[in-house]
């Protein structure tokens, strides 16, 4: 490797760990609530400097995370997820500086909780989510904010943001141009058709076989994820717990044999990945309280995101000292209980 090579690896991974920090997604809205049949826009703040994916995903109580729409912080176009592309439903709004989404007359289908996320470098950072609800009590005004209450924790992550020093922005920027410069075979295979896009989302599928896996404390077990087996993309794993936002944990790319862990699952005794361009394993080792969530698997292909139904760990109630319990759905939505002896 070149001395300039050598170069260039510290200085994206230097500004790799600036980007990690630095970056920020805000929700100020922790939920909303509004009336049926009543408008109401979501937003999304994202940073101001820097290349990057911004995507809104919906959630919704047992089902899998679903597309909603997906920009790019260079590009005025939006990509729009398969189920959200009626405008007279769905209106998105993208300005380089927030990623706004507009739900009219809303109705009990909405309500779900709204993540605002960006992709930037193998990263992914989320906003703590936006939750619409139905309002209870309706006081003639039709709508109703919660905001969060850490404008100070916001202000001060604005200001750190404006302090960047310019010298690592220019940095940065420069290395971008030059890769996608040198890397014009890439640029080529980008798709911005919503008909392509959808047509990817259409044939592609992330298989999670186990709906939920009971095991014991301090007891570890294994995630199961498969991916297609042709074709370029990227592959990674989601921790969701109630009431945080999603949380990265581990990506891979379909033609290479690295993994990037997340900042958090970076302890090869707690968490361990396995990648065969096939399968896409989590192992999670001595398993504890801060481990209970659900997993979502995930792969971006084409500006666009397909996900898994979702791996659900959780604590066996009745443990008789030899088994872990997995639980699988068939085709028709009912589960099977699979007892493995150990």
């Amino acid at each position: 490797m070149t001395k300039l090579s050598y170069i260039t690896c510290i200085i994206l991974n230097l500004c790799t760990f600036a980007v990690g920090t630095l970056l920020y997604v805000s929700q100020l809205e922790s939920a909303v609530r509004v009336q049926p049949g009543r408008t109401t826009t979501l937003h999304c703040f994202t940073p101001d400097d820097g290349h990057f994916k911004v995507f809104w995903l919906k959630l919704q109580n047992g089902s899998a995370l679903v597309l909603v729409a997906l920009a790019e912080s260079d590009k005025t176009g939006i990509i729009v997820g398969e189920k959200f592309q009626d405008a007279s439903k769905y209106r998105l709004t993208w300005n380089q500086l927030s990623f706004n989404l507009s739900v009219l007359n809303i109705e009990q289908t909405d309500i779900a909780v709204y993540f605002c996320g960006i992709i930037i470098f193998n990263r992914m950072f989320f906003g703590n989510g936006t939750r619409l609800m139905f309002e209870e009590h309706f006081n003639g005004t039709g709508l109703v904010k919660e905001k969060e209450d850490h404008w100070s924790d916001h202000l001060f992550v604005y200001a750190l943001l404006t302090l960047v020093p310019v010298t690592v922005a220019s940095i940065l920027l420069n290395i971008i141009l030059y890769l996608q410069k040198t890397d014009t075979s890439k640029n080529q295979r980008f798709v911005r058709s919503h008909k392509l896009g959808a047509f990817a989302g259409f044939l592609l599928h992330v298989s999670q076989p186990e709906s939920a896996v009971r095991v014991q404390p301090g007891h570890t077990t294994t995630l199961h994820c498969f991916t297609p087996d042709e074709g370029h993309f990227k592959v990674f794993w989601l921790k969701l717990q109630s009431s945080s936002a999603p949380v990265l944990v581990a990506l891979a790319e379909s033609d290479k044999t690295g993994t990037t862990d997340g900042e958090k699952f970076q302890d090869a005794l707690k968490y361990r990945v396995t990648w065969n361009q096939l399968s896409f394993s989590l192992s999670v080792l001595n398993i504890e309280q801060t481990d209970i969530a659900v997993y979502y698997c995930g792969i971006i292909i084409y500006n666009w995101m397909v996900f898994g139904n979702g791996t659900r760990l959780m604590f066996e109630e009745r443990f008789n000292g030899t088994e872990i319990i997995k639980e699988k759905e068939d085709s028709c939505g009912r589960s099977t209980l699979i007892f493995i002896r150990r």
